[in-house]
């Protein structure tokens, strides 16, 4: 289709110009991602081109926009007969892989990409903006929830309807965007996006796009449900993970169930800002009650920006007693020496 430029200068018919290669349309992403926000929504920012994830393989773009949500972008040409029905499988098996790792492992898989990305929208790694980003974009992967963009130059008749499928019986974010390509008489680029399918105005169930719980987490919580100590319940609706809070405890430390891949991890976390006593204190634990805690249980440094967490994990399909089992004995162990930990750095600060 043309594009007419009309003025004082007089008219200008323009024609789409194919692009040669698949890397042309990748540049013309990672330097305006924002040619794939629909208008309302937070703005994108490249995180990287060319991902190598650990077993889904090259991933052609990632994304993420100012509330956290991660953004899996695949390219396909038309002359690509990939651009078809593969591409739709291989952009689920990225989200897979790249919702296994938590916020911490993506940021190392990009060599520090991530970090540097949410400081260019929020200005400084230091700042409450930044470290609500970091912290929004380890909540939606644990919970699975992630973006996935096709981006092609044209649009074959059943890769849009099976995209179309998707959208409106399944819980993806999936869109398909047909980014056109013109030049103009000077030879500057002009690109034209269109969102193919209006997700916005689709009428999709309720429950679309919310992912639920894996039947072995719920079987796993109804089963702590029955052994906890009523003082200790794991709370929230998060689909990946749920948190054991403490009463008196901070906000950033809690106990936490997570499905991750094919393993459950019974967890305690430690997710506060100002950790400098807290995490020695508590790996210095690990050490020293390695007898009382469950089996496999080891201290993960690179948790949270190095403020670290106790992890455990635990195949999915063992019995959900046993891994209720391994949370109570992992709060039985510890709760008690973190609660005088964080007593002392009270009265220190007082």
């Amino acid at each position: 289709m043309s594009i007419i430029i009309t003025g004082s200068g007089g008219d200008q018919t323009l024609e789409p110009a194919m692009y040669n290669k698949e890397e042309e349309l990748h540049d013309f992403i990672a330097r305006f991602p924002n040619l794939l926000t629909i208008p309302g929504e937070p703005g994108n920012i490249l995180v990287r081109k060319k991902i190598g994830l650990p077993r889904a393989g090259e991933l052609d773009l990632l994304l993420v926009d100012r509330d956290g949500l991660p953004i899996v972008v695949e390219v396909k040409l038309a002359k690509n007969r990939q651009a078809r029905r593969e591409v739709v499988g291989q952009i689920i098996d990225y989200v897979s892989d790249i919702t296994s790792l938590t916020v911490d492992e993506l940021d190392d898989a990009v060599d520090g990409a991530l970090s540097e990305a949410l400081m260019s929208l929020s200005g400084d790694s230091q700042t409450v903006e930044y470290e609500r980003i970091w912290k929004a974009v380890g909540t939606n992967l644990r919970a699975g929830l992630v973006r996935y963009i096709i981006v092609v130059d044209e649009v074959p008749d059943d890769l849009e309807r099976i995209v179309r499928f998707l959208v409106l019986h399944s819980n993806l974010d999936i869109r398909l965007i047909r980014i056109q390509r013109y030049h103009d008489m000077s030879g500057q680029h002009i690109l034209v996006p269109s969102n193919v399918i209006d997700v916005m105005a689709m009428d999709r169930p309720a429950e679309v796009g919310k992912a639920g719980p894996s039947p072995e987490l719920l079987a796993v919580l109804e089963s702590y449900s029955k052994i906890c100590d009523p003082a200790y319940p794991a709370g929230g609706k998060a689909p990946r993970y749920r948190q054991i809070k403490v009463p008196g405890w901070p906000r950033g430390i809690h106990y936490e169930f997570m499905k991750t891949g094919d393993s459950i991890m019974v967890d305690l976390h430690i997710e506060m800002k100002d950790s400098s006593t807290i995490t020695p204190a508590v790996k210095e634990l690990v050490a020293e009650l390695r007898d009382t805690l469950p089996q496999g249980t080891v201290w993960d440094s690179s948790w949270s920006k190095g403020r670290g967490r106790i992890s455990c994990p635990l195949p999915s399909d063992l019995p959900p007693d046993d891994i209720a089992s391994a949370m109570c004995q992992l709060i039985n162990s510890t709760l008690k020496r973190i609660s005088g930990v964080i007593s002392t750095q009270k009265k220190e600060k007082d």
